[in-house]
């Protein structure tokens, strides 16, 4: 498998991103006309939670009050494992896996109002694609330059108390390869744990709903979110005391991509499950598992060739505190 230079930057990070480097299916032959996808087709099994899932939370504790929580300069230690199956009428599936690790330094810049001010950067960032028995396989030469391109750039944020990101910078994304300054936003994304507010008894739930524009080249879909919120409860983690909140909900994807003046629609449908433990006393992040799966239907104009390409994509992220040295566990 050999990926090109922009197609290795968009399986850094973003499931959205993933569907980008997807390659496959003939290539167009003449000018024909858009025609609407097929409804999309199932959506895969979501990956496994891993600890995060088996989890037997204290609900006698009471209520928790449920705030995000900030310190000073932290970081933590991020992997990423994803793969996208794509198939074609009439050929064996194709599938790409690839493992990525980094570390991901967040600093607090200033904090007024009930809204915080934060510096993201990524660091000692590695990308490794897999064959299709899991093995780690040579990664094409232009990986080399992704990881420090990733180092230059900031992501500067506000934060409210509830967690919800109120503002999005991506600053010196101009040495990045093209199509990667979205993946910063849909890091913080899927990063993000919306809590109610307030106090928060164990069972309580709450809904998080939204939406991101997504910007490849020659094409523009919108993801949408749907998501309910659960306090869980409590458990003790390394020896701290951790509030539980899980976040389960849905992915809608549309949007129209031009395949060589080929107009076409896409249309996908996912699921995803975040897992957060939160420091019970300060609301910091200690550890955090998302995992997620799309299913997506690409219909273009009728003189293609080996269309419509139904793609499969599936996305486990984990993040945990920890200082410079430490593994992920």
């Amino acid at each position: 498998m050999v990926l090109t230079h922009q197609a290795t930057a968009r399986w850094f990070v973003s499931l959205v991103l993933i569907l980008g480097a997807c390659r496959g299916g003939g290539d167009t032959q003449e000018t024909g006309t858009e025609k609407a996808a097929s409804p999309a087709p199932e959506i895969p099994t979501l990956p496994q939670m891993g600890p995060l899932g088996d989890l037997d939370p204290d609900t006698d504790g009471g209520a928790w009050s449920a705030h995000a929580g900030f310190e000073g300069r932290e970081e933590f230690k991020v992997s990423l494992l994803q793969t996208a199956r794509t198939q074609l009428p009439d050929r064996a599936p194709m599938v790409h896996t690839m493992r990525q690790a980094f570390t991901l330094v967040r600093e607090v810049i200033s904090r007024e109002d009930g809204i915080t001010r934060l510096r993201l950067q990524i660091k000692d960032a590695t990308i490794v694609p897999m064959d299709p028995n899991g093995k780690p396989i040579p990664p094409p030469p232009q990986t080399a330059a992704i990881g420090p391109a990733l180092e230059r750039v900031e992501v500067h944020l506000a934060i409210d108390a509830q967690g919800r990101v109120q503002e999005l910078e991506v600053t010196k994304a101009s040495t990045l390869p093209r199509g990667m300054e979205e993946m910063f936003h849909q890091l913080v994304r899927d990063l993000q744990v919306a809590l109610p507010g307030g106090a928060a008894e164990p069972g309580q739930t709450w809904d998080d709903a939204g939406e991101l524009p997504v910007e490849r080249e020659k094409s523009r879909n919108l993801v949408r979110w749907r998501l309910k919120g659960t306090y869980q409860g409590m458990v003790d983690r390394d020896g701290v005391r951790c509030a539980v909140v899980e976040i389960l909900g849905d992915l809608e994807e549309e949007g129209r991509v031009d395949r060589k003046g080929i107009l076409g629609r896409v249309e996908g449908l996912g699921r995803v499950r975040k897992v957060a433990l939160l420091e019970a006393e300060t609301g910091r992040l200690v550890e955090f598992r998302m995992v997620s799966a799309l299913a997506r239907r690409v219909a273009y104009g009728k003189k293609t060739t080996g269309e419509p390409r139904v793609e499969e994509l599936t996305m486990e992220l984990s993040l945990r505190a920890g200082t410079a040295g430490e593994e992920n566990q």
